[in-house]
């Protein structure tokens, strides 16, 4: 279930929860078979005598409401043990509470770290990104638009690496047919492409290469060589006249631009 979540840290958190509830309820089983084995009443530990004329339900929530207050000290005090049998009982609460708190701990911070990992590690390339272009002298003109652009690719992905890297690591037939289900609308929205065998059209989705482009950048200038043709997946293109003036405004997965040499 957790490799299978896409919000892992949400069935991390609850198995840490459930983990928790687990051992409070074996505490509170192991508390009233104390008390049916001493006596109700027997010590200030021990659960009193009315507590045996409750509801099955009253009775675990009294076992279970001491059994956490044991472990975390957050609802009062707690009566100190009296007999040798529960100052053993006592003592390995004691020692089981470390190892909660230490499994507590360690969970909730191995918790946060994987829902900030993608950010901390994005912010950890942004500063290479940034020493390497300090260190070549780089101009502040192209240091910002490089950071422009991942910013903007941040936006994009959020941290997660892109459908081709992905897909590169599947096997070629399984990576191929989720490939088909990715881009199919795309390429059956084209009328070039409308009639052509379905064999073809997944050797053509194959060779697709995700491009990422930020707002202002150029894709391609009139009479610059080209060998590439784009499917427009997000956003939107605008097709400038020699003035720079805005002719045509290209919508996602409505059009492709083919350019050649």
């Amino acid at each position: 279930w957790e490799l299978q979540s896409v919000r892992p840290h949400y069935y991390s958190i609850a198995k840490l929860f459930a983990a928790v509830l687990l051992v409070n309820h074996w505490l509170t089983c192991i508390y009233f078979a104390l008390a049916y084995l001493q006596g109700f009443g027997s010590s200030r530990m021990m659960p009193q005598t009315f507590v045996l004329n409750e509801t099955f339900w009253s009775q675990y929530l009294t076992g279970f409401f001491w059994a956490t207050n044991v472990v975390t000290r957050v609802g009062g005090s707690v009566a100190p043990p009296e007999t040798q049998l529960e100052f053993s009982y006592m003592l390995v609460i004691c020692f089981l509470a470390l190892f909660i708190t230490a499994f507590i701990i360690g969970g909730v911070s191995e918790t946060v770290y994987n829902v900030n990992a993608s950010r901390n590690e994005w912010r950890a390339k942004i500063q290479r990104i940034k020493t390497f272009m300090q260190n070549k002298r780089i101009p502040s003109k192209i240091r910002s638009r490089v950071l422009e652009y991942y910013n903007h690719l941040w936006s994009r992905r959020q941290g997660e690496r892109d459908d081709h890297s992905i897909l590169q690591e599947l096997p070629p037939h399984l990576g191929n047919e989720i490939s088909v289900i990715i881009n199919g609308e795309i390429v059956g929205k084209v009328p070039l492409f409308k009639n052509c065998p379905q064999g073809f059209i997944k050797l053509l989705i194959s060779c697709f290469k995700p491009h990422i482009f930020a707002p202002g950048d150029w894709i391609v200038r009139n009479g610059e060589a080209g060998s590439e043709m784009y499917f427009i997946s997000k956003g939107e293109v605008e097709i400038l006249d020699e003035a720079e003036r805005v002719c045509t405004v290209l919508k996602a997965v409505s059009y492709t631009h083919l350019t050649l040499p």
